[in-house]
């Protein structure tokens, strides 16, 4: 079980520099920042209202200009203005990569293509994918290796599966004719791992440096004794870790587990055996890149992961996924938690607890850890909870919980049945075309 206090690697790094060696957590010892290319006066990209209840697409060229932080959009249908010069909290210069959504005055739109070419020239290298399977030795640090990657990486996708046989037998390959290629398959065939898609610039580069580029954890050490495998890998065999090494492989690799087609993708493990609940963590936490830092307090707490998987939900899948809840909030609250829910990528956990009982389930213990539904409020009567500690308000209040022991079947079974096959794409994924392009 992995604490707060006892998490390896869990203190924060130093930031990238142009001048100064640093040992970043993605990076080799004695690294050094390449030159970093000063952002241009206006980006420009094409972006994708749909209007629902309309069934209407409308596009437009959206202008970010980074030295005031202020929008404009014009209608590229007419080509007229749409939305005056403005700054607006929720658009970002981070936030502006292919497939990506922003909400701009109520509006969920989707970041298409570049507008121009020097916009694709500086961002396309800062949105490079890379791959990685946490192995069945590493999965019990999951919350510490989720934070570390979200130190260097923003996460795309991810889920939780069990390794069949075939691809047990394809990952131990490199072993083939050698003494140790059953054990190798032995040690993955039917355990779980946990598969991630990860964005950053110099994506690949990075991946290498974190995880190590020595596959033994022992020489890994002498290089980097901050590299993932030098933490939790065990040995040769069992280094606790497996990444895609070029833009080939990532989009090989990423296709097995994210895509369309029910027939041909790896499913997600969830076990629903009315002894667990569901958790969801909220896009603003994922944008901040603090989802293994909650999952380290939950584990604390004495719940263990049984499943996770990353999602992209759109507004009408956020608004299915509240509808019991439509009733108990004001309109106004309960389509900024729709807003909230479909404006990104959310990390939905399957939790059980150590201490539960018939007195005291899952649900029940998550729902008390969670506190009040208003973060502020939470602050005052619970200052120990979920969301008084990574909450901002009511509605981005880190976490959504089940209510009713009843509901955690049907909330999980939303996501990890219903969705799982859904909300990726096997280009989407990789960047080669948007991450959702459609709604």
């Amino acid at each position: 079980m992995c604490s707060k206090n006892t998490c390896p690697g869990a203190n924060s790094f130093p930031q990238l520099t142009d001048v100064l060696p640093v040992c970043n957590p993605c990076d080799g010892i004695g690294y050094k920042a390449p030159f970093r290319k000063e952002i241009p006066f206006k980006l420009t990209f094409i972006v994708q209202w749909y209007i629902e209840k309309l069934e209407l697409e409308k596009k437009f060229l959206l202008s970010y200009y980074d030295f005031d932080g202020t929008i404009e959009l014009k209608d590229l249908d007419n080509q007229r203005p749409f939305l005056r010069r403005m700054r607006l909290d929720t658009v970002k210069v981070g936030e502006l990569f292919l497939g990506n959504k922003l909400l701009i005055l109520s509006r969920q739109l989707v970041v298409l293509d570049y507008g121009d070419g020097l916009t694709k020239e500086y961002c396309e290298p800062k949105c490079e994918r890379a791959f990685i399977m946490v192995r069945p030795e590493a999965m019990d640090n999951l919350p510490c290796i989720i934070s570390r990657l979200e130190k260097c990486f923003r996460i795309l996708r991810g889920k939780i599966f069990t390794i069949p046989q075939n691809m047990a037998y394809e990952l131990s390959s490199e072993f083939t004719g050698e003494e140790n290629f059953l054990e190798s398959v032995r040690s993955l065939d039917g355990k779980n791992v946990a598969v991630f898609l990860l964005m950053a610039e110099n994506a690949l580069e990075k991946m290498k440096n974190l995880v190590g580029s020595d596959k033994n954890p022992k020489e890994a050490m002498l290089k980097n004794h901050q590299s993932l495998r030098s933490l939790f890998g065990m040995d040769e065999l069992r280094n606790g870790f497996f990444f895609s090494e070029s833009p080939g492989c990532v989009l090989k690799q990423a296709s097995q587990f994210f895509s369309d087609c029910p027939t041909c993708v790896i499913p997600s493990f969830f076990l629903m055996n009315g002894q667990t609940t569901c958790c969801v963590i909220k896009p603003h936490i994922m944008r901040e890149g603090r989802a293994g830092v909650v999952l380290t307090d939950v584990v604390a707490c004495g719940f263990k992961i049984i499943s996770l998987g990353v999602f992209w939900l759109n507004r009408r899948q956020a608004e299915e996924f509240y509808e019991i809840y439509q009733r108990i909030y004001i309109e106004a609250e309960f389509m900024a938690m729709v807003d909230e829910l479909g404006v990104g990528p959310c990390m939905v956990v399957e939790l059980s607890h150590t201490n539960a009982s018939s007195d005291c389930n899952a649900v029940e213990a998550f729902r008390h850890f969670c506190g009040p539904a208003d973060s502020d409020l939470a602050r005052k009567v619970k200052p120990q909870t979920l969301r008084a500690r990574h909450g901002l308000n009511k509605i981005q209040n880190a976490i959504h919980c089940t209510e009713l022991p009843e509901d955690a079947y049907y909330e999980l079974e939303y996501f990890f049945k219903i969705l799982d096959h859904k909300c990726n794409g096997v280009k989407s994924v990789t960047g080669v075309v948007p991450l959702m392009a459609t709604q």
